[in-house]
């Protein structure tokens, strides 16, 4: 056989092939379109008629929903809603203690604010823009009132900074003061000073 034979024999081996695969493929397809053309009127024929309540102002369709639908996206919303207001409510709490406390003449404020939050945060109520603290029973303070009262007791005494003029932050010296001439005294005259006056 020449090239030329093989070639003719090849071209016509795949010419058959071809014919045959392009008839199997268009029998397949139109037995597809087919199915599909059944099913589309299947689905059609069970979606009832529009009817013009279910229609939107541009005359689409408008999706229905069961009362189950509408009641479980109702008690999501609800929820959300209670979340965010809790949020919120939690935030404006955060900022009346933090302004306190910031507008306060005491020490470690970060700790204070952190202590004060964790005893009086959940007993916290606002009525209009004041704040209260709920101590139980009938007994209700203002949250500035609660907050002097909290510096006032042993644990919120450690946030105040001691006296500038006298106790261990004052700014007067330990040293006893030189005699009325203005000289130094001497380390011996400094000691025996400070002994007359622990033992005067």
């Amino acid at each position: 056989m020449t090239e030329e034979e093989v070639k003719a024999l090849f071209a016509t081996c795949f010419e058959e092939v071809k014919t045959t695969l392009l008839a199997e493929v268009d029998h397949k397809n139109k037995g597809l379109a087919a199915a599909l053309q059944r099913d589309i009127k299947k689905v059609s024929e069970k979606q009832p008629p529009e009817s013009p309540a279910d229609l939107d102002e541009s005359g689409e369709a408008t999706p229905r929903l069961s009362l189950k639908a509408l009641q479980q996206q109702i008690s999501d919303l609800t929820t959300q809603v209670s979340e965010k207001d809790k949020q919120a409510f939690a935030s404006a709490r955060d900022a009346a203690i933090a302004q306190l406390v910031a507008g306060s003449p005491t020490q470690h404020k970060g700790t204070l604010l952190k202590l004060f939050t964790a005893e009086y945060g959940d007993k916290l109520k606002k009525e209009n823009t004041d704040w209260y603290v709920d101590l139980g029973g009938d007994s209700v303070k203002p949250l500035a009132q609660t907050f002097t009262d909290y510096l006032a007791s042993e644990e919120g005494k450690i946030f105040i900074p001691p006296s500038p003029t006298s106790g261990s932050g004052s700014a007067s010296s330990a040293k006893p003061t030189p005699p009325s001439g203005g000289k130094e005294l001497s380390l011996d005259e400094q000691y025996a000073a400070l002994q007359a006056q622990m033992y005067a």
